[in-house]
Parts: C-alpha cells; structure tokens; sequence
C-alpha cells in the first residue's frame, strides 16, 4: 500500500495541477469553481487501498487535450517504470484516442504505447507499432532495435538479420557480429532439423560477414567430427585457437581426439605445450570443466602440466596431480560455480552464452582466471 501511495500521489498532484490551471484560465469571476467530483473520488479511493478506481478517476480528471498530453506521456512513462504496465498501456491508449493530436505528439504516443508492449511481453502488438512507426520514417533507431529484440525473443532469425542491416544503415556503424551469430543460429536449426547443407550454408554466411566469428568455426568443426571428417574438423578448431585462444578450453577434447585419429599424436604434444606457454590459465579453465581429466597426456606433456599446476597451486589442481579420490568430489563443487563472466556488464555464468543475458551484447563471455581455492573437502 505504501508503494502504491508514492506511485498515485504524483498523479493526484498533477491531476489537481491540471484542473487548478485549467480553473485560473477559464475563471471569469473571482469565486473559483469547485474541483470535480472524480478529483475527491480519485483520492478517496487511493486513500483507501484501491489504486485501480484511483488512476480511473485521476485519468478522467486531466481530459486530454493539447496542453495536457504530456502531462499524460509523463504519467503512463511513470506507471511503466513503476511495473505497472497495463495502466500505462491504458493511459496511452487514452491519449492515441483523441482525433485532435498533432503529429509529434500522436508519434510519441505510438512510441511509448510500443514500449509498454514490450515490457508487457505483447511483442506482436509492439512489433505492429514500431514498424508504423518506421514507415511513418520516425525514431527509425529506436525501433529498429527493439525489432531486432522482438525478433530475437521469437528466434525469427531471417526478420533480426533483415532489421540488423538496416540499423546498420542508420546508424553507420558495423552490425557483422550481432548478423555473424544469427547466422549461426540459422545454423544450429537447421543441423537439428538434419539439413546438414543447409546448416555449413548459414556458417559460410556467418564467416563471410564476420571472418572472426569464433562460434561459426566451433560449430564447423563439431559438424566435421561427427561427420568422421577429423582432418577438416581439426581445421576449424585450429581457426579458433588462432582467433581466440581462451576459447581453446571448449573444444580441447574434440581436437585432441582429432589428433588421436589422424595419427598425429607427436603435433597434439607439440601444439598443447604452445598453447600453455601463450596461455598459462589454460589447465585452470580445464580443471574447472572437468576436460582435463578425460585426457591421456604422454610422460613429457605431462611433466610439462604438473609444473604448471605446482606453479599455479590450487585445491583441484593437488587433488588431480597426487589422483586423490577427493578429486570428483572438488570437480562436481567446480561444476556450480560460474566459469565465464561478461567483460561488459560483469555478470557470471556457469556456461557459455555467446549473447549475454544481462547486457545482451554479442560475444561477450570471457573465462574466469582464478585459483580454485575457495574450494573446501
């Protein structure tokens, strides 16, 4: 109740604004007119829990005309950021109903209807609205990233692609790795529907966007290795280590078995032990995953691994030199904490998200370089 008195209280203040100014200018005789009835009823009905009848009278209150919309737009922008959507939608639709608005302000209506669509999650309705608005050549970026947003909600791949490009237009800016990873997703339907044509058409697409697009060559090597095309496979997963070598831990397995069956085991020796040199933080992100345990290493890499980990010391890493039975026990803890953090917005995740769910921005997702020794037995 007490929340809804600061949310309603601003709204009777500006209710009671609205009419005493409306009152001053058309008072033609020194007695001032009465308040309306709805203005006292608005009031008794917030004062006694019943927001609801509140915003009714409160609305009916402050007519809509030209000096008074914004004072609407204000109101139904409060109620939204408030949560409380649908008496913003309603507030806004109150406004779009008046024949008399001129352009902007029948634009902005249709803005922030839109946008209470979309906190709403009514994204065919938004979706309608904001592509009006587009046509109607106005706040053209606006709603185009919020299309792209109602596209990606219902993983209409083509639509996000298609309103990318344009915002691209707008903006001048390059949109290659938000197009790159729609593509890729393009990808992974069609692989799970079986097209497997269809599914290396899309990740051509998605590299010949964006050439460094690290999830496409991911993706092209995990086709290739089930498809029993190890030479290939191991192609793609060297692009990925060459491009973004912390992304190494995600496909250590695939490629190390490349090795194995194309008979190169002396190379797999030769490119891991490059690899931790380049990358030291390597055996901690592989011990936090788990893959470090499902590989076999020869006499001398495994020196080489032992002296890392004895030179980055952690519980997990004592457990997996000494193959203490305490290590599956460390390994399932491992598993709940988070791996990856967004070097943008700093939120943490026990998997990879190419797409962040918080900043939503592409790509994001780094591993977490840390000692496990927060672990406890």
């Amino acid at each position: 109740m007490q929340s809804l008195l600061f949310l309603l209280l601003p709204v009777a203040f500006l209710a009671g604004w609205a009419v005493g100014r409306n009152d001053l200018l058309k008072r033609q005789t020194p007695t001032l007119k009465k308040l309306p009835s709805n203005y006292f009823e608005g009031l008794h009905f917030l004062l006694n829990d019943q927001p609801d009848k509140a915003v009714d009278r409160f609305i009916k209150v402050l007519e809509v005309d030209s000096d008074t919309v914004e004072t609407h737009l204000a109101l139904g922008k409060l109620f939204r950021h408030k949560g409380e959507v649908d008496r913003a939608i309603r507030v806004h639709q109150n406004i779009i109903a008046r024949p008399d608005l001129d352009k902007e302000q029948r634009v902005q209506s249709l803005l922030e209807l839109a946008h209470d669509y979309m906190r709403a999650g009514v994204l065919d309705r938004a979706e309608k609205l904001f592509l009006r608005l587009i046509e109607m050549g106005e706040h053209q970026e606006a709603s185009l990233q919020q299309l792209i947003d109602v596209y990606h909600q219902e993983k209409d791949w083509h639509r996000a692609i298609r309103m990318s490009e344009k915002l691209a237009a707008v903006r001048n800016v390059s949109m290659k790795t938000p197009i790159a990873h729609y593509y890729c997703e393009l990808s992974e339907q069609a692989w799970g529907n079986g097209d497997v044509s269809e599914a290396e058409h899309f990740l051509n697409r998605a590299i010949h966007t964006n050439k460094n697009c690290v999830r496409a060559y991911i993706l092209f090597g995990h086709y290739a290795y089930y498809a029993g095309e190890y030479k290939n496979a191991l192609r793609y997963f060297l692009k990925v280590t060459g491009r973004k070598i912390f992304y190494l831990s995600e496909v250590i397995t695939m490629l190390a078995s490349c090795y194995e069956k194309l008979g190169k085991v002396g190379e797999f020796e030769a490119f891991f032990a490059d690899s931790l040199q380049a990358y030291p933080e390597l055996l901690t992100i592989m011990l936090h995953q788990g893959s470090l345990s499902q590989l076999t290493f020869p006499a001398p890499l495994q020196s080489l691994i032992d002296e890392n980990l004895k030179e980055h010391p952690s519980v997990l890493g004592v457990c997996y030199l000494h193959k203490s039975d305490l290590f599956e026990k460390l390994l399932a803890q491992v598993k709940e904490k988070a791996i990856y953090r967004c070097h943008q917005c700093g939120v943490v995740s026990k998997k990879l998200y190419w797409h962040c769910p918080s900043c939503k921005l592409w790509d994001a997702a780094r591993p977490i370089k840390r000692a496990l020794s927060e672990l406890t037995v």
